[in-house]
């Protein structure tokens, strides 16, 4: 009768020899790899559940999110960027028909006031200059429509008009207001009607935070 085997891995198996069978030394390597795995098997484990969690982080607050709600947080073709919905046009219209239907849809010609809006914008619009919320009486300064100053977030180029269309690369180029234009609408709570509930939701997580 065979002698027991010890098949700890600390021992290698012993050595071959004619007397030992086929199955003694598959049974040898075979407890050899199933130790192996049984210590190993659990590291796995460990390692693939931290790759996991790195991948997955879970929601450590209540904080309430909204700086990249989907498009669906927007009017049914508006786009959602920073806190604001935009629209834009694919028929032209004159400054004032823009800015009218913009009214209409209760938000206002683009308002382009930092950095990143305006990156986005051109980016978004592509070559075509569209019409923005910039205008101004004749001889006066230029302002957004929403009252505010204009302070140079864009390069004025020319002189030919009181209504301004955003042009590649920078520019606000002055036109006549009665020229046809694609525009631009802008709305800075418009997805709040699609997302009745996140008004709620950010009072409750402003007071939890206070």
């Amino acid at each position: 009768m065979l002698a027991p085997v010890d098949i700890s891995l600390d021992f290698p198996c012993p050595a071959l020899s004619s007397d030992i069978s086929i199955i003694f030394v598959s049974c040898c390597f075979s407890g050899r790899f199933l130790i192996w795995l049984l210590i190993s098997f659990p590291i796995i484990i460990l390692i693939v559940w931290i790759v996991w969690g790195s991948l997955n982080p879970q929601e450590t607050s209540s904080n309430v999110d909204i700086s990249n709600l989907p498009d669906h947080a927007c009017p049914s073709g508006w786009i959602y960027y920073l806190g604001k919905c935009y629209f834009f046009s694919e028929e032209e219209r004159n400054w004032s028909d823009s800015q009218q239907f913009c009214d209409s849809q209760d938000a206002t010609l683009a308002l382009i006031k930092t950095e990143p809006e305006k990156a986005f914008v051109l980016r978004y619009m592509g070559t075509v200059g569209h019409w923005i919320g910039l205008a101004k009486d004749s001889g006066q300064a230029w302002k957004w429509v929403d009252g505010t100053e204009f302070k140079n977030t864009l390069k004025v180029r020319g002189e030919n008009g009181d209504c301004a269309y955003l042009s590649p690369p920078n520019f606000a180029i002055p036109s006549p207001c009665h020229v046809a234009r694609k525009w631009i609408c802008s709305h800075l709570n418009a997805y709040r009607r699609n997302m009745p509930c996140l008004e709620e939701m950010e009072t409750i997580d402003k007071h939890i935070h206070e």
